[in-house]
């Protein structure tokens, strides 16, 4: 049996030969349109669809998306540029540069982030009706002081729109792609952020680094953890369960959309470790993998937040 490292490790060496982002979520929709029909979404509801009713109708009227719920804000135009001293494009958030991967266009920087608050709503703000993706709520959320743990941190815009707020912010993300862009975003806070090119696992290397050995300085502090690793999530929890089962004053915001059964797993995970946990309102319509069959029930829950 292959160890959590190894496994990270191998699933890095086939990222490397992966498609593109845009062309998988072109392939993930060829999956949606194959097995996810209008007739049989239609037998669904009349069947088993009760509890995703209005998801159901919103597909029906508007065509599948992964957030099937109706906009009722825009945040407006995005201020964005080129940062030629950087050689990155960004846009600005909050009065602050926020940077993306120097391949990307400034349009196309200009696009995901107004993806990610309109469309994801990771801040919150309440674009849509529901929002199964927002990291944070009144049970769970980042106070003052408290230290925010970002792993699988990709731009950093959650942690750059709490920087003010926290003690510290540990950004972890083992795609290289992205290390340029974070230390040009949170140059200015410096003295309070740290990026670690590692991935969270069950051991500490050059490549590795466990929650312990993570915040092992930090024995006391209130501490915040944001978790979105492709479907990782349940692996580093299950790696990770001694120390969040003896840790105190810890909050965690973790995506259980990747797997089909994530959000059931990990719920129940929380559950004997002794965790409050609550699960996002709403539902997605998400597959990750563009070999995997969408099964019922086809809407999966996008957050799970929990707290002691």
């Amino acid at each position: 049996m292959f160890t959590f490292s190894l496994r990270i490790f191998l699933r890095n060496i086939l990222g490397l030969f992966a498609f593109d982002y845009r062309i998988v979520n072109r392939e993930q929709w060829k999956a949606i349109r194959d097995y996810i029909t209008i007739d049989n979404l239609r037998h669904f509801k009349e069947t088993d669809g009760v509890l995703f009713k209005d998801e159901i109708d919103f597909i029906l009227k508007h065509g599948a998306q992964v957030f099937p719920y109706k906009k009722v804000k825009s945040m407006g135009p995005v201020n964005s540029g080129y940062d030629k001293r950087a050689g990155l494009p960004y846009v600005m958030h909050n009065g602050k540069k926020l940077f993306f991967k120097k391949s990307m266009k400034v349009k196309e920087a200009e696009e995901a982030y107004r993806s990610y608050i309109e469309d994801e709503n990771l801040l919150g703000g309440g674009y849509r009706v529901k929002m199964p993706h927002q990291y944070q709520s009144e049970n769970v959320k980042v106070e003052q002081g408290d230290i925010f743990v970002d792993i699988g941190s990709a731009e950093g815009l959650v942690a750059l729109d709490v920087i003010d707020k926290v003690k510290k912010v540990y950004l972890l993300e083992g795609d290289k792609k992205w290390l340029p862009s974070l230390h040009a975003t949170f140059r200015p806070y410096k003295d309070k952020c740290q990026i670690i090119p590692k991935y969270v696992s069950d051991c500490n290397s050059k490549c590795y680094i466990t929650l312990e050995q993570l915040l092992k300085d930090e024995p006391d502090c209130p501490v915040f953890i944001k978790m979105d690793i492709e479907g990782y999530e349940k692996i580093v929890l299950d790696s990770s369960r001694d120390f969040i089962a003896k840790r105190k004053n810890i909050k965690l915001a973790v995506c259980t959309y990747h797997n089909q059964e994530d959000a059931k797993d990990i719920a129940l995970l929380f559950e004997r470790l002794g965790y409050h946990y609550e699960q996002s309102d709403g539902y997605m319509l998400f597959t990750f993998d563009p070999q995997e069959i969408p099964k019922p029930p086809f809407f999966r829950k996008g957050m799970i937040r929990a707290w002691k």
